[in-house]
């Protein structure tokens, strides 16, 4: 993916709520559980497919752990 394209999702998902955020990591899952049967039934076509949504549900749960974080911080703040 271009370095560009990825900037661009990681900051949309920066402005996304946390609710969205739980809502895309679930859709990614979902899309790995899928990508991955495709796979062993041999009818996915791009394996790349499998990497590039490891990698996105690392940059959701990233987030995440991030906000998380930063709301510990103001607590004891």
């Amino acid at each position: 993916m271009p370095e560009g394209k990825i900037t661009e999702i990681r900051n949309n998902l920066r402005l996304a709520s946390d609710d969205e955020l739980q809502q895309e990591l679930g859709k990614a899952k979902e899309n790995l559980f899928t990508f991955r049967y495709q796979a062993a039934t041999q009818q996915l076509v791009d394996v790349m497919q499998i990497r590039r949504e490891r990698k996105h549900i690392a940059r959701v749960m990233t987030i995440q752990r991030q906000r998380e974080l930063e709301r510990g911080k103001t607590n004891q703040g």
